[in-house]
């Protein structure tokens, strides 16, 4: 409701198990990356949904996947925005992201970082639909698993917030477009390890 009250889509919720649409998805109210979601597409005779307290249900939006990591100072003042989007995940994490430009995303989330408020970094996701329709579908207050995609490419959120503990200026310029962030898992050697 916060959100359509501000101008921005988000998908529609349902709070009783009579008033669900297909398709529709379950999450987790508090969790990590995309672990515990689940996708139900259509109504099957044999399942029976229950609407549960630690649960939220809402309709499933098809789509490209976005997250944008946001930055705003202890006071409150907006320093930027950088859209990336999610172009592989692993285990519900983010492990092939690319940064692009997208102005409506960075005005949503700019709204909604100075609307609520929200101090220091965050991250905010969202599905864009074929329609173009942008929906917000989660707001972080904290640095997101992906972060350090953003932080490469300008947002440097980490050295921001020692700026504002030394009453150093922040010294933000926009950020690198087309900068894609490849993950994957290294293994490392040390010798003599006896242990």
């Amino acid at each position: 409701a916060f959100l359509n009250k501000i101008g921005i889509q988000t998908p529609k919720l349902f709070q009783t198990s009579s008033a669900i649409e297909y398709p529709f998805i379950r999450k987790p109210k508090k969790g990590t990356g995309s672990q515990g979601i689940k996708i139900f597409q259509k109504k099957s005779s044999q399942e029976k949904i229950e609407i549960l307290p630690d649960s939220i249900f809402q309709s499933f939006i098809k789509g490209i996947e976005y997250t944008v990591d946001v930055f705003t100072t202890f006071s409150g003042e907006f320093i930027g925005a950088v859209p990336r989007r999610r172009l592989a995940t692993k285990n519900g994490l983010s492990v092939k992201t690319v940064t692009v430009e997208h102005s409506t995303l960075i005005k949503y989330a700019e709204i909604i970082v100075t609307s609520l408020p929200i101090i220091g970094p965050a991250n905010i996701q969202f599905i864009e639909d074929e329609r173009g329709i942008c929906y917000c579908t989660d707001i972080n207050p904290r640095f997101g698993g992906a972060y350090i995609a953003s932080v490469q490419a300008g947002l440097n959120a980490p050295i921001f917030l020692l700026n504002q503990l030394t009453g150093d200026p922040i010294d933000y310029h926009g950020y690198e477009k087309g900068l894609m962030m490849l993950r994957y898992w290294e293994e490392i050697f040390e010798h003599g390890n006896l242990a």
